[in-house]
């Protein structure tokens, strides 16, 4: 469980307490954050998020973490530096919210009074500077495809037409009885992209739209030359376009992996003859 998880246990719960034991002692000052709009360079690719919390920090100290539009009391006056952090659902699963570490921050100096509110209103991020694009997967025509290596299955993923998420195509997985198991892999390899002794940070992000389940993991050689996969994030059927960020830091760093490539697994549903899997925006990002 990262720091950040920790201190929303931690402090979030106490602060709801503190606020509510004696409401005569102080009138709290208000903040008010509508929410983040992510823009991107043409290097970034796509500017689509799923950006639903925003973690609240004044003076460097954690207040809580708010779905937004947020309406934050602080028991604060007069000059105070507030930091906002983007936070997604990791995995894609509501309980572990968790700050982007590659979404940029907002800090504002304001001026607190108790009583009176401070707008903030939505705020333009972008990715931070030092971010690392290992490959970026628009699905889009006359372009050169990045999931070509099929373990198993019959073919890479395909191009579509008929369902995109946005600009003219997507990527698409056809399950069906003769290809019920499909596992597929991106070509670039990636050799020792971090310090071990140092925080890896290693996330994959995509558009995806679903009648069947799937895994989101990396395979290649450990320190002993031996072949090893790891796939412990997933996804599972959804009927219309979502964004999901896959935290694949730790399987990297277990995996001990000197070569490595990110794969998608897709599983034919029990009583089903077909089935299809839609990506769109594909991005591996580390830094």
């Amino acid at each position: 469980m990262s720091f950040y998880r920790i201190a929303f246990v931690l402090f979030g719960l106490p602060l709801v307490g503190f606020f509510s034991c004696n409401p005569e002692e102080q009138e709290p000052a208000y903040v008010t954050f509508e929410g983040f709009n992510l823009t991107t360079i043409a290097r970034e690719g796509s500017n689509s998020s799923a950006i639903e919390t925003v973690w609240v920090f004044a003076n460097n100290v954690y207040l809580g973490t708010y779905n937004m539009p947020a309406r934050i009391p602080m028991l604060l006056s007069g000059p105070t530096t507030l930091r906002f952090e983007p936070g997604v659902k990791e995995n894609g699963v509501s309980a572990r919210p968790n700050i982007y570490p590659f979404y940029e921050t907002v800090t504002r100096e304001v001026e607190l009074i108790p009583g009176e509110t401070v707008a903030i209103g939505r705020q333009n991020i972008g990715y931070k500077s030092e971010v690392i694009f290992g490959f970026i997967e628009n699905f889009e025509p006359n372009e050169q495809r990045i999931y070509n290596t099929v373990v198993v299955g019959e073919d890479p993923i395909g191009f579509a037409t008929n369902d995109v998420f946005e600009g003219d195509g997507s990527g698409r997985i056809s399950l069906n009885d003769s290809n019920a198991l499909v596992e597929i892999l991106a070509d670039p390899i990636f050799e020792m992209l971090f310090d071990r002794s140092e925080e890896t940070r290693l996330w994959l992000e995509m558009d995806f739209k679903s009648e069947a389940q799937g895994l989101i993991g990396i395979s290649g050689n450990d320190e002993d030359g031996q072949f090893f996969s790891s796939y412990n994030q997933g996804f599972l059927e959804r009927g219309e376009w979502t964004k999901i960020y896959f935290n694949l830091s730790e399987a990297y760093f277990n995996a001990r992996t000197q070569f490595f490539q990110t794969g998608i697994r897709a599983f034919l549903p029990e009583g089903v003859s077909q089935a299809d899997v839609y990506f769109d925006n594909i991005k591996l990002v580390y830094r």
